[in-house]
């Protein structure tokens, strides 16, 4: 061979990654059955370093007998409040590990209540936590009456209401508001912002009702401002919705996800203002915009609930049907987003579907810089392992958990 040749095929096999090349010391998990592209597999896996590996690790350190369980990514919950402070992580965050829930997003907290978790969050072996602490919302908006009531209640919150405000939630009337409060708002350092829609249509007409007072949402005008300012300064906008008008006003604004439903807990008054057209669905999906489930907060009114499952219902099978993305999330502060779950196969999602919106594409769209929600080599490794097959009953192979993984440190149950 020409020994020019020679010297650069050695030079490009020299700087050619290589994969799977010398793995060091590790853990193999034997006996697995593996969920790869929708479908169980029995195979081995190798972790090294906290990642999957395509070869056996040079020194095996333990090896784990799986004895046939079904191997999963773990899950996410892309709506939830309850890790919003000591307290209430005290409560959720046992309860997350538990379910194999690892993976959580809250849109809306105070950013002073969370701040002590930082120890408690991130890492191998531990959850993480996506907060956009307080929200945006228009005069009179939402969530302040919700926290008004939880202060009335002794929710150790704040020292009173007026110390919610621009905490809690930031009231933005007009765009002169939106620049003086913006410096603030970031101030925060947020993971994500959120903003409030609530009949977007009706806003003129709710601004004058005075039962309305504390229950309104943002100034359709200023969407897109807020949205603008986030992306330049490279966050994500999650917005919370109600109606089919909200979804259709937040798409075309270039929010990134939406936190609700449309339809999520109203069905019976109106039921047209909730209901998705297929042009609504089609929107949603060519924009980009994923839609977070929260159906099964809907089991608080009793007397409507069967008007609010069709609406529920018929909104996510346009939004399938468009090939939308759909996030798995509870905002059920009491329960993890097993809860949530659980009320989806009841509107007939079935468990193979669930599972990967749980497990693949909630995750990976709540954290997209990182390799996760699969058993792959070069992958996170984090996985939970089922004593029963998850496609045959969903919540009753969680609650079979046999074994709990995150970033290739099992994880503790209490």
């Amino acid at each position: 061979m020409n020994p020019r040749r020679q010297l650069l095929l050695a030079g490009l096999a020299l700087a050619a990654p290589v994969r799977g090349a010398m793995p060091g010391m590790g853990t193999v998990y034997a006996n697995g059955r593996c969920l790869l592209d929708g479908r169980f597999v029995e195979q081995d896996l190798y972790v090294v370093d906290g990642r999957f590996s395509d070869l056996p690790p040079v020194k095996v350190q333990q090896r784990v007998d799986l004895a046939g369980g079904w191997v999963v990514p773990p899950f996410a919950e892309a709506h939830n409040h309850n890790v919003d402070s000591t307290w209430g992580a005290d409560v959720a965050l046992p309860r997350y590990l538990r379910d194999g829930v690892f993976y959580i997003a809250n849109p809306n907290n105070l950013a002073t209540q969370v701040a002590p978790l930082g120890a408690r969050l991130g890492g191998p072996g531990r959850p993480e936590v996506l907060f956009s602490h307080g929200g945006i919302t228009g005069a009179g908006g939402h969530p302040q009456r919700l926290y008004r009531q939880l202060l009335e209640r002794g929710v150790p919150l704040a020292p009173d209401a007026a110390a919610l405000a621009d905490a809690a939630y930031f009231e933005v009337p007009d765009a002169p508001t939106l620049a003086a409060k913006w410096p603030q708002i970031v101030a925060q350092r947020p993971d994500f912002i959120k903003l409030y829609l609530l009949d977007s249509d009706r806003f003129a007409e709710r601004l004058l009702l005075p039962q309305t007072e504390g229950v309104r949402g943002l100034d359709p005008a200023l969407v897109p401002l807020v949205v603008a300012r986030a992306q330049a300064a490279g966050l994500r906008v999650a917005a919370h919705v109600e109606t089919a008008a909200d979804l259709r006003l937040a798409c075309r604004a270039g929010v990134n996800w939406l936190a609700h439903l449309p339809g999520y807990l109203g069905g019976r008054d109106r039921p047209e203002a909730y209901r998705l057209s297929a042009d609504d669905a089609r929107l949603c999906a060519a924009r980009g915009v994923v839609v977070t489930t929260t159906t099964g907060v809907a089991r608080m009114r009793a007397p409507e609930l069967e008007a609010i499952r069709a609406v529920q219902r018929a909104n996510l099978d346009a939004l399938c049907a468009a090939g939308a993305t759909v996030l798995i999330g509870s905002d059920n502060y009491l329960d993890s987003s097993l809860a949530e779950i659980r009320h989806l196969r009841t509107l007939g999602v079935d468990d193979a579907t669930l599972l990967d919106w749980w497990s693949r594409v909630t995750p990976q769209f709540l954290f997209p810089g990182r390799r996760l929600g699969a058993l792959r080599p070069g992958y996170e490794a984090s996985f939970v392992v089922l004593a029963r097959n998850p496609h045959d009953d969903l919540p009753a192979a969680v609650e079979s958990i046999r074994l709990r993984v995150k970033q290739g440190v099992r994880v503790e149950v209490q």
